[in-house]
């Protein structure tokens, strides 16, 4: 009779078994994603920097610019604009 327990006892356990070796294959492809993202991440974030630095950058220039076109000085406008397009043509490299 014990021996007919431990044979019920066992193929119950099958599915509980078998959906733990599952849920564990699983856990080991998310993982996996998880680690790849972290990656992509690290690698996109100075990229990020740099063209926040840019934009900053060309909206201070820009800003400028304005502020001499509003004020008539057209040397510091003719400046600014230069400066601006160095900066464009610097971004697009």
């Amino acid at each position: 009779m014990a021996d007919a327990l431990v044979s019920a006892l066992q193929q119950a356990l099958l599915p509980l078994q078998q959906q733990i070796a599952g849920l564990q294959q699983d856990n080991a492809q998310l993982r996996s994603q998880i680690e790849t993202l972290v990656r992509h991440q690290a690698q996109s974030e100075p990229v990020l920097r740099q063209m926040t630095t840019e934009h900053s950058h060309l909206q201070q220039t820009l800003n400028a610019l304005l502020k001499g076109l509003e004020t008539g000085s057209s040397s510091d406008s003719s400046r600014q604009l230069q400066a601006l397009l160095s900066a464009l043509e610097y971004s697009k490299k």
